[in-house]
């Protein structure tokens, strides 16, 4: 279970690979993945316990059921096509699977799960890495030059046009098809992987010294190739993680050996970005290349008189002309009967980070990286060409979203499973009426707090 878990996760970034053709729309690598993952965690534990496993996204999810079956009912009124509505209900059929695997890691302290989940970012560096040295090396692209080209020039649009489009040509794309703005959901998918690791490794420290470095180094190389990225969305959700992590230390006045450690790291990493000329080529991609601000201006006023037209029931083919906001673009789509689940839906996830933002100085630290990974989805949804959030979104709102309902529940139960006392593992050896009597006996205490009291 725990090698197709982590596989599964570590595969979401492989986005550019075609696999088959359809006319419901493309399979590529990290669909199969998805589809796998989310088949496996419905053997593993059936029908019945996934519902429990999802209670506490129950209004989230009946609200994209009600979009999804209004978007479908629309889009035959207004003879679109049904690929992205298809493609949308396969994503919530992976969120349902994905919540229910994090609900069940925390409820029940799958703790060889949890273990497992810390070499997720590992995994995903190395296969990206291999992934797209594979790409390059097929189309011939020499990804140092293209970087030395692009630092001496100062010009952010080299690095995106000859190192990622081109490397995505020719597995299902075309030279005239090949966008690298794909890039956006590559590398979502990987810090995606880096919330889980950091997650699953603070709630299980690592304990032997190499382990530790190699995830150490595996968190740094990912950083690495998140900033060549040049993802302007992505390096947003990314960089909330360390300011939040500075305004809980501030807050709390507590700063742990890992923080002071990151800080210097980050020093460190500024100043090599300085030297090497790379900073300015991050500074020009966030000043300066401002043409795609204005066009983002030119396509929300577009969106906004569409939806005028076409209030009530939508019919606009968003695929060319996204306003890059869900809830503009599937108003479009479906008009007022879509619109308005898709401000729910919004809505639902803006406050879902409000609150653990509120909660910053006191949620326990193992939970604190929940607060950095609804960046993700939050900003996403007001940048997302296409409008619907993709299916890394949608695994890290499940990330969040089980983690938070499972440590409710166990909160609300007063004790984690994984550490009964040891009146309950007595009380489970004995037959009913003895574990009745062994419970009165001590009181709702473990035996050792009643010897004590004696």
């Amino acid at each position: 279970m725990r090698s197709i878990v982590v596989g599964g996760l570590a595969a979401l970034p492989l986005q550019w690979f075609l696999l088959a053709e359809s006319p419901a729309g493309d399979l590529r690598l990290h669909q199969l993945a998805a589809v796998i993952l989310t088949a496996f965690i419905v053997f593993r534990f059936g029908l019945p316990r996934l519902e429990r496993g999802v209670r506490g996204a129950q209004l989230f999810i009946l609200a994209n059921v009600y979009m999804l079956i209004l978007w479908v009912a629309l889009n035959v009124f207004n003879g679109l096509a049904m690929t992205q509505p298809i493609k949308q209900t396969s994503f919530l059929l992976t969120f349902i699977a994905v919540t229910a695997l994090f609900y069940f890691a925390v409820r029940e302290a799958d703790n060889a799960l949890i273990d497992a989940l810390r070499w997720t970012a590992t995994v995903c560096v190395g296969v990206l890495i291999a992934a797209f040295g594979y790409s390059m090396l097929s189309n011939g692209v020499n990804p140092i030059d293209v970087l030395q080209r692009s630092i001496e020039a100062g010009d952010p649009n080299i690095l995106q046009r000859e190192l990622f489009r081109s490397s995505f040509v020719g597995f299902g794309f075309d030279a005239e098809e090949a966008r690298g703005n794909l890039r956006h959901e590559v590398f979502g998918g990987l810090l995606f992987t880096m919330y889980v690791s950091s997650w699953a490794a603070t709630r299980r420290p690592l304990t032997i010294a190499r382990q530790r470095n190699i995830h150490r180094a595996a968190m740094v190389a990912g950083s690495l190739l998140l900033l060549i990225s040049l993802s302007r969305s992505i390096l947003v959700a990314a960089a909330i993680w360390p300011l939040a992590s500075f305004l809980r230390a501030m807050l709390t006045g507590r700063v742990s050996a890992r923080q002071q450690l990151a800080v210097a790291g980050g020093l460190i990493g500024v100043a090599i970005l300085a030297i090497t000329g790379f900073l300015e080529v991050l500074w020009t991609k966030f000043t300066e290349d401002t043409k795609s601000y204005s066009l983002r201006e030119d396509l929300i006023s577009l969106a906004l008189q569409r939806i005028s037209e076409n209030f009530w029931t939508g019919g606009v083919d968003t695929e060319r002309t996204s306003a890059h906001n869900f809830v503009l673009d599937m108003w479009q789509r479906g008009g007022i009967f879509v619109g308005l689940p898709a401000v729910f839906i919004f809505l639902f996830i803006s406050f879902l980070w409000l609150r653990l933002l509120l909660r910053a100085r006191t949620i326990p630290a193992d939970q604190f990286v929940l607060v950095a990974a609804m960046a993700l989805p939050c900003v996403r949804l007001v940048t997302q060409g296409g409008g619907s959030l993709q299916i890394v979104e949608w695994v890290t709102l499940a990330f969040v979203i089980g983690i938070l309902a499972a440590s409710r529940e166990t909160s609300e139960a007063g004790s984690e499973p994984a550490n009964p006392t040891e009146a309950d593992q007595l009380a489970a050896l004995l037959s009913p009426t003895q574990a009745v009597a062994l419970k009165g006996l001590s009181g709702g205490q473990g035996l050792s707090d009643q010897r004590n009291a004696t």
